[in-house]
Order: C-alpha cells, then structure tokens, then sequence
C-alpha cells in the first residue's frame, strides 16, 4: 500500500487509481472500523434485511463483504459472520469513482456474492441514480477523506465545504422520505455536523414518480397529483416493501392500465405548465382533442379544479360544435352544456342523423328527432343569463340557457338527466 506525500492527496480520484492499479487483486483495506465494530448499531438501524444499501466510496474495503473471521480480544474466531452481505444484507449497491477498484471489486464477488453490484459513481453526483430508491446509505471515512485538505478543522475551506455539502445533498436525493444515512467518521461531531444540516425546502423539494402509460414513462412531481386528487394522495398511504418501491424509479414504476398516454400527456401540461420561455407546442393544451383528455382524466381521477379550468377553456372552442358540446356533456358529467347544445341541435337546419346517433346515443337522437317536430308547432320563450365562476383563479362569464317549462322547453326536458332539471324554470 503506498501512503501519499500529503494528506489532501486522499481526496484525489488520481491518488485512489493509482493506489488501486498497484495494488494486488485480492486486498481489501477499511479505514479505522470493521463491519463487526458498529455490527450491533448496523442491526438495531437497519433491522430488514430486505433494505437497499447505497455504500458510497467503497473502495476495497470488506465492510460490505465478508471475511468469515471476526477478530476478539482472543484472535481470530472463525465460522462469525462480520460483514454485510454475509450477515444477510444482500440488497447492496457499492459506489467509488475509481474505475479501477469497482472493476477489482466486480469481478471479484460477481460469482458468489451476484446480488452486490458495482458502480463507477462520484458521491457528490451520483449520476444515474433513482431519486427516492434507497433505503439506506452509509459513507465510512468517504467524506473524511474529502476533508484531508483541510488544515483547520473550525474554518475549511470553500472547496472542502461544496464537496461534503454536494454529498449530503445527493445521498438526500437517493434515500427514501424515510430513508436513513449512516456516516462513520474519525472526527468528531461537532466538526462534522456542520455538514450534515442540509434541510429540504418546505415549499421546492419535489418528490419524483414516475409512472408506465402504455409504452411510455413519465416522471414528474409528485405533489401536484397528491395535492389535487384524492386518487393520487391515496398512492401515498399505500403500504410497501422495503425494497421495492413502486414509481420510485424506471424499473419499478406505477402502472397505469387502460390510459392513454396521449390523453395523460395532456393531463401533465395542465398541471406542469412549461415557462413561457418554451415554445407554444410546451405549453397547456391547444386542440379540443387535447383538452378533452384533460376533461376525461380530471373527471376519472377527481382533480375537480382541473375539471372545471378544462370546460372554461373548451367553451369557447365548442361554440359553433353543440353536438360536440352535448357529447362531451354525457361523457363526462358537464350538465351545464346540456340544455344549450340540446337547444342548438333542435334549432339547427340539418336534420338528425347517423353521426348524431353515434355521438349521442340512439335513445337521445330519437329523442332529439321527437322534439325538432314537435318543435314545428311550438313558441318558446328563451331567455339567457350570464353567471360568473373563477376557476383556477381565472374570473369568466358562462353563458346558461333559462327555458320556460313549457313548449320546447318541457320536451327536451324528457331528454336531460334528472340532475340537469335546475336548468328550467
């Protein structure tokens, strides 16, 4: 083992391959503490042994291993386990940013110990990782040997402050809501601590999911969903495993059956608005095809301020469409566009036909055919009104239909659902 001329040399990553490409395949070197020193509050910590452990900075240490020999104040006792893997946590994930120790480590455990892996990862990074995908991370003297460049232990300098601080904050990012990080270290705590005060943003700290809709995946914040449906913020009170944690990451998302992913990729830009710096085509839907998607899944999921912005913005659009209008008002349960687009399709010059029976249903459009000749021979008075609602903030006028009950009224009457009659008079 070659020692460096200068302590900051340990946080090198030319120091580490060097050290490591001298060194024989088979050595193993733990700084200060084994495995079977912090044994005991290993176990009380982590009692599942089904929990996925991020151990960062690896190196070649044993810590994550085994070496069937736990060495007591007698020698060595053999037949003990007194490391990680053989103690039965097998869900290990071990990062260094030596390429060349993490290719040693690989080959050296991928035939007996094939649950371990082994990845090329910087801590203060850690790319590729899964936001929320680890229940435990533990750092053994990784982070010390970041502060080996420091000569004053009350004043560090800035670069040794922004390594440890950009650590803390990836191994935040990785771990669970309740997840837990464990660091081993030879300073002492009220040196290291100062690191360790990162805190989450009551407000800007997202949490990420990450859903399966068809062929597709989406990851996006959690706390839009959670926040404006109940079907959502119920995913949250879900019980499970520790070490399978469902939407948290591409391998393990939530599925969604049965939607579309054209109709979700609506959905996502009405709660996800781009900037107004992207281009128009980022932005919130545009075609009635996209914000009846919108209306569809607003209503499925219970997100009833996005149901009600999405009729506000499809009102306009669907002023000179009524069948459009009532259709979409029996899909998806926008009673007020009932009597309005009914009225509009009495009163239209075209007559009844295949394409209203197929939007409508056979029922409404014979009904619909009844009262347009009944209507030759009947005066109706029809007034309108205009009512004000604020949707999403947004202040607008919705034009509603006041009918007599009497005349064309009262037929299409027989055609509305009971929860529409409010709408005569």
């Amino acid at each position: 083992m070659s020692l460096p001329h200068k302590n900051e040399e340990y946080g090198t990553e030319a120091y580490w391959d060097t050290r490591y490409e001298q060194e024989a395949d088979d050595t193993s070197f733990d700084w200060f503490k084994t495995y079977a020193d912090v044994a005991d509050y290993i176990r009380r910590l982590i009692p599942s042994k089904d929990a996925r452990i991020l151990m960062l900075g690896c190196g070649n240490s044993k810590f994550s291993e085994d070496v069937g020999l736990s060495f007591g104040y007698g020698g060595p006792v053999a037949n003990t386990t007194d490391q990680m893997w053989e103690d039965g946590y097998k869900c290990i994930v071990n990062v260094d940013y030596s390429p060349i120790v993490i290719e040693k480590m690989s080959n050296r455990h991928k035939d007996r110990r094939p649950e371990m892996t082994w990845e090329v990862k910087d801590v203060r990074t850690l790319d590729g990782l899964d936001s929320s995908s680890f229940d435990i991370a533990i750092d053994k003297g990784t982070m010390d040997a970041m502060m080996t460049s420091s000569p004053d232990v009350w004043d560090p300098p800035e670069q040794v402050i922004k390594d440890c601080t950009a650590e803390v904050s990836q191994v935040l990012r990785v771990l669970k809501q309740d997840g837990i990080f464990i660091y081993i270290t030879f300073g002492q705590p009220h040196f290291r601590k100062q690191y360790l005060t990162v805190q989450h943003h009551e407000h800007f700290y997202f949490t990420l999911v990450t859903f399966l809709v068809e062929d597709c995946l989406f990851r996006v914040p959690y706390h839009a969903l959670a926040s404006q449906s109940d079907v959502f913020r119920d995913l949250a009170l879900l019980p499970v495993a520790a070490h399978k944690a469902e939407g948290h990451s591409d391998t393990d998302p939530i599925v969604l059956e049965g939607i579309k992913k054209e109709d979700f990729q609506s959905l996502m830009k009405v709660l996800y608005p781009m900037p107004v710096t992207r281009l128009p085509s980022d932005g919130l839907p545009a075609t009635i095809e996209e914000w009846t998607s919108v209306l569809k899944l607003s209503k499925m999921w219970g997100f009833n301020c996005i149901h009600e912005f999405a009729i506000k913005q499809l009102e306009p659009m669907l002023a000179e469409r009524p069948l459009d209008k009532v259709a979409l008002a029996q899909d998806y349960g926008v009673t007020r566009w009932l009597l309005p687009g009914l009225l509009e399709l009495a009163t239209r010059a075209e007559p009844v036909g295949s394409e209203d029976v197929q939007r409508l249903g056979l029922d409404t459009a014979l009904k619909l055919a009844d009262v347009r000749e009944s209507r030759q021979t009947t005066t109706v008075p029809v007034n309108w009104s205009r009512t004000s609602r604020s949707v999403l903030g947004f202040d607008y006028q919705a034009e509603t239909t006041v009918v007599t009950a009497s005349g064309l009224g009262a037929l299409l009457h027989a055609i509305l659902p009971t929860e529409s009659a409010t709408y005569l008079n």
